[in-house]
């Protein structure tokens, strides 16, 4: 019941021509979205893990678009208030999951280099900018094929650590969370980038990624007691 309550107030108010939110908030999220995107690729760059919390640096961002286009603004080109719902609040639940399993952890700053989409996303209402749109278009698809792909073998690498440990069900809730992530991230990617590639394939190699994670720390083990 509260499920059919909330898909018809998402389909009601899922408004095509939604007005843009305040210059403002969209600056402040253009702020937030590249902090983040700066903070998490100089820190794989320079092979940091640093003291960090995902929800403490995109949390915040998150909340404030989430808020916008429930209030009925538009904040980023391509995104409806659908899309955006669908989107953060998995994430978001993700985010504290992630936290608690594996803090200051490379599948963490993985995870939070994807803010560089919303950020070209959003500094995209400032104005049509082809530069801006080529950069988002192709570094987006390299994005999907190796850091997205990334984050599937390191949570791999995770459960192999895991499974001989505590906290399997919130791993569980991590893992459901993190697929629900990646089949809306292929379905915006696939309406994006309208790139002919099949969902199975692409499915395929998350899978093939998150096995080899596994398979790699169970050998890393092995290799640790001898």
């Amino acid at each position: 019941m509260i499920l059919r309550e909330l898909h018809t107030y998402l389909e009601k108010y899922n408004l095509r021509n939604q007005p843009l939110a305040p210059l403002s908030v969209r600056l402040l999220l253009s702020l937030g979205y590249g902090y983040t995107t700066y903070f998490s690729y100089s820190n794989l760059l320079l092979e940091k893990t640093n003291n960090f919390s995902l929800v403490t640096m995109l949390g915040p961002t998150y909340l404030l678009d989430i808020l916008s286009v429930l209030i009925g603004w538009k904040t980023m080109i391509g995104w409806n208030q659908n899309d955006v719902l669908k989107h953060h609040i998995p994430s978001l639940i993700s985010f504290f999951c992630v936290d608690n399993i594996a803090p200051n952890s490379k599948v963490g700053l993985l995870m939070l280099t994807s803010s560089i989409h919303e950020f070209f996303f959003v500094i995209s209402t400032f104005g049509k900018n082809i530069y801006i749109n080529f950069i988002r278009y192709w570094f987006g698809l390299f994005w999907y094929f190796t850091f997205d792909i990334m984050i599937s073998f390191e949570t791999g690498y995770l459960i192999g650590k895991k499974l001989i440990h505590q906290k399997i069900i919130i791993l569980i809730l991590e893992l459901l969370l993190i697929k629900m992530h990646t089949n809306f991230t292929y379905l915006r990617w696939k309406k994006t980038l309208n790139v002919p590639f099949s969902k199975n394939g692409y499915s395929a190699l998350h899978i093939f990624a998150f096995a080899y994670g596994i398979y790699k720390n169970f050998i890393s083990n092995m290799f640790s007691k001898n």
